[in-house]
């Protein structure tokens, strides 16, 4: 299980399997909006890497395999640049949501600083 907040600690993000997290089936996201008090299943696409949340809450990351999506409102997901190879399972994001940076198992770190549109090996 992955988790990540938003620096308010409103918005929640969580990547769940069936072991780790009530009702679940593997490869789900979930999202909070409200600290955790409730939960939405907004995507169950396979297996998620790392999320990450931009301090204000508004730009969401999640990583997958060779690729970081990334979502606005935590129910839309788009692909955010090539990222490269290997499963994603790392992602930190600078508090607004500008610099991105993901590391795979490939092994890789890269960093973006344009909200990842595009990306350099570190």
């Amino acid at each position: 299980m992955d988790l990540s907040s938003s620096g308010d600690g409103l918005r929640l993000l969580a990547a769940a399997t069936s072991q780790t997290f009530p009702k679940s089936i593997p490869g789900c996201l979930y999202l909070s909006k409200d600290g955790g008090n409730s939960w939405q299943k907004v995507q169950c696409l396979g297996s998620w890497g790392g999320l990450a949340i931009s301090a204000d809450g508004r730009r969401l990351f999640a990583g997958r395999d060779g690729a970081v999506l990334t979502s606005t409102d935590g129910l839309t997901w788009k692909p955010c640049g090539a990222v490269g190879k290997g499963f994603i399972n790392s992602i930190a994001v600078s508090a607004d949501g500008q610099r991105v940076f993901a590391a795979s198992e490939a092994p890789t770190l890269l960093v973006s600083n344009d909200a990842c549109a595009t990306w350099v090996s570190v």
